[in-house]
């Protein structure tokens, strides 16, 4: 299983590129689970798979903040044989990021705060985040 793992601080932005992410590739897969809204909906987090035309299956997990709940979600996709795992990992997490580092297919993509900015250029900062997740599939 290929991880990718969009990491940072708390409250950066990482679930809200994930959400991006997930928009932009659902229009285009074969099928696609309704996503599962996880813990606070204000946080935006969620669970879904999508799947392309080509077979391929990809999971997100976006519940990062939480050590357990995404060690518990790593070992579950691995377990039911998805292809690319996305997740978000929050940077005071050492079990998870030891976790996705064992596998060998695997890249972390940093999400950094804006020290300063427009909403548009946030927007603009999340949007390039999600583009360089996809890049990577």
């Amino acid at each position: 299983m290929k991880i990718i793992a969009l990491h940072g601080a708390s409250n950066v932005g990482k679930s809200t590129c994930l959400n991006i992410v997930f928009e932009s590739l659902a229009p285009i897969a074969a099928s696609f689970s309704p996503k599962v809204v996880l813990g606070d909906p204000v946080h935006r987090d969620f669970e879904s798979v999508i799947t392309f035309h080509s077979g391929v299956t990809l999971a997100f997990f976006t519940m990062g903040d939480y050590s357990v709940y995404l060690t518990e979600a790593i070992n579950k996709y691995e377990a039911i044989g998805v292809d690319v795992l996305i997740v978000a990992l929050n940077d005071r997490f050492v079990k998870p990021r030891t976790l996705i580092s064992s596998f060998p297919d695997h890249h972390f993509v940093l999400k950094s705060r804006l020290s300063s900015g427009t909403e548009k250029d946030i927007a603009l900062d999340n949007l390039k985040t999600s583009q360089a997740i996809i890049s990577l599939l």
